[in-house]
């Protein structure tokens, strides 16, 4: 029987080299035990034959843990080469992905939104026009597919250590993927601070301009915005930019 961890690692090697699965880890596959094998069905199914499993009836006793169920939903963003400077993707085949990961036996959608984040934190994916492209596509597939489930990414807004946060396709990913009405002051300058010297800065700014129209909402970032460490410049620069 194979270890499911094992499976992961070889699924991952496999995307990464060449965005199939080789013949040898889907034998693996096979050798699975019966659950294992129900929690990876639907993500392998669109990966082999970029099909969307029909829903699956569980048994009750059943119950997969958190990080299980995001190391099979981090095969979906190797898929798409998220570990790349340029990612590949279609609207069509976004919109039957997002499906295939809702089907993952108790999957809450932060769990998915992690998988995509750890992705990119690994790999250190750029932030360039096509992640930038790609994360607002992937944002508008969920809001278009699950918007009442869109509140489930609000936790994403404290996700990840120092090191992944400061990174720009991490802090870009997680502004699309939590909900308009999580975004505080705090969460905005954030975001903003790892992306003042990205290529993409401008288009990011163009698109929050209209949050600081709300003059408390504008105050209580510059007052988040004065107690930060960044440099004099730095503050300046960002106040301008933004009001």
């Amino acid at each position: 029987m194979t270890c499911l961890s094992v499976f992961i690692g070889q699924c991952e090697k496999d995307l990464v080299n060449h965005r199939v699965l080789s013949d040898d880890t889907l034998l693996l596959f096979q050798r699975l035990s019966d659950n294992d094998k129900i929690l990876c069905k639907p993500v392998i199914d669109f990966i082999t034959i970029r099909a969307v499993s029909k829903e699956i009836n569980m048994p009750p006793d059943i119950v997969f843990k958190p990080q299980q169920r995001i190391s099979v939903c981090r095969l979906i963003p190797l898929l798409f080469a998220l570990d790349t400077d340029e990612p590949a993707w279609s609207s069509y085949m976004l919109s039957n992905a997002i499906n295939c990961l809702s089907l993952i036996n108790g999957v809450h959608f932060s769990e998915i939104g992690i998988a995509f984040l750890e992705v990119c934190c690994k790999y250190s994916s750029p932030l360039n026009k096509y992640m930038y492209n790609f994360c607002v596509d992937l944002s508008r597939e969920f809001t278009i597919q699950h918007r009442k489930r869109l509140s489930e990414f609000v936790s994403l807004e404290s996700w990840g250590d120092d090191q992944c946060r400061q990174l720009p396709s991490v802090a870009f990913l997680k502004y699309t993927l939590v909900p308009i009405d999580s975004y505080t002051p705090k969460f905005i300058l954030q975001t903003i601070i790892p992306l003042m010297r990205n290529e993409c800065f401008e288009e990011f700014i163009m698109g929050i301009k209209y949050l600081f129209e709300d003059s408390a909402y504008k105050q209580y970032f510059l007052q988040y915005l004065e107690k930060s460490e960044l440099s004099g410049h730095d503050k300046d620069l960002i106040s301008m930019v933004v009001v």
